[in-house]
């Protein structure tokens, strides 16, 4: 059946930095008791620091894009030509092979939100660095939420509702995805 689908994706590696500070989340936790940061609660700093990075995993998994930069593997379907890459913006392509892990010629349509239009295969694997270049502050601002939520409901991974509240106008997934 010829179709268009993402088959499946992978990061297989992130090169950006964390767009929100330990400083940001734990003034959000109210750990820094006074204005001159003479008293500060130090215990949790680690565990805080890997909630970070899970609270933008999730918020970049329900907004369907790549907050930081990092490698993407996707493998395609383009049938009828235009399937659009996961986890968009897409700011390089760095190889898209076919079943037989031969390089192919290809044509891109589309600046951050790239669909392969050529070549029309049943089977593409493309290899891509996505990742905002600006990350905006409601963004941020959803991802201290998050990593609030984490922290307060120890051993939950659901999008709480305030990170939602912020991420919401990101919404970009691809339909069953």
């Amino acid at each position: 059946m010829n179709r268009n689908a993402v088959l499946e994706y992978s990061v297989t590696g992130t090169t950006g930095t964390e767009p929100v500070l330990l400083a940001d989340v734990k003034q959000a936790l109210n750990m820094v008791f006074d204005t001159a940061g003479s008293y500060e609660f130090t215990d949790d700093d680690t565990y805080i620091t890997s909630l970070i990075s899970a609270a933008r995993t999730i918020i970049e998994n329900y907004i369907g894009q790549s907050i930081v930069e990092k490698t993407i593997v996707a493998a395609v379907q383009n049938d009828l030509g235009g399937v659009r890459l996961p986890m968009h913006p897409v700011k390089s392509i760095t190889a898209i092979v076919d079943e037989n892990d031969t390089a192919v010629s290809y044509t891109t349509k589309g600046v951050g939100q790239k669909t392969i239009e050529s070549p029309l295969l049943s089977y593409l694997k493309c290899t891509y660095v996505a990742g905002m270049t600006e990350i905006p502050s409601d963004l941020k601002q959803a991802i201290i939420c998050q990593a609030v939520y984490l922290y307060q409901n120890r051993g939950e991974s659901n999008l709480s509702a305030d990170a939602k509240k912020y991420a919401a106008p990101y919404y970009n997934k691809l339909w069953l995805q």
